[in-house]
């Protein structure tokens, strides 16, 4: 692994793809879409950029419902990653943890125990006072693993 790896983190797209996102996640090593993407054309332009893993959401119809699965966990820069669109219970385990989630259309990043929780808000549809945002994931082998949300 190089000093840092960069991962792009978008949820709640739901069709859209702000153009914004494409000077965002210009230099990043992978994207994470945690759900409710919309359509099959957001995942081929974020594609353009770095390859992407992806879950279905509870708004995403055929054939995206049928593509996509519900959950995805694996390991990556010795961090184990758990994606729902969903938010549920923190996993508690000895390993560093990266647990992303959508669907509150409410952006943020929170440390517990060894656990990163991050929610990077929705893409293109924030909700109330929200601001349509996404994250950016940093992990170094120097440090630990540092998000930040960025409004659009």
């Amino acid at each position: 692994m190089a000093t840092a790896q960069k991962i792009g983190i978008i949820s709640d797209t739901h069709g859209v793809l702000p153009a914004k996102v494409f000077d965002l996640f210009a230099n990043v090593e992978r994207i994470i879409h945690a759900g409710d993407v919309g359509n099959e054309a957001v995942l081929h332009q974020l594609q353009r950029l770095a390859p992407v893993y992806a879950i279905r959401g509870n708004m995403d119809g055929p054939p995206l419902n049928k593509s996509l699965p519900e959950r995805l966990d694996f390991q990556l820069y010795g961090y184990t990653f758990a994606i729902t669109h969903i938010p549920g219970p923190v996993l508690t385990d000895e390993h560093p943890t990266i647990q992303i989630n959508g669907h509150t259309h409410r952006a943020c990043v929170e440390r517990k125990g060894l656990s990163l929780l991050i929610n990077p808000g929705s893409a293109s549809r924030p909700l109330g006072s929200s601001r349509a945002s996404v994250a950016l994931l940093v992990l170094s082998l120097s440090a630990e693993a540092r998000a930040e949300i960025i409004y659009l």
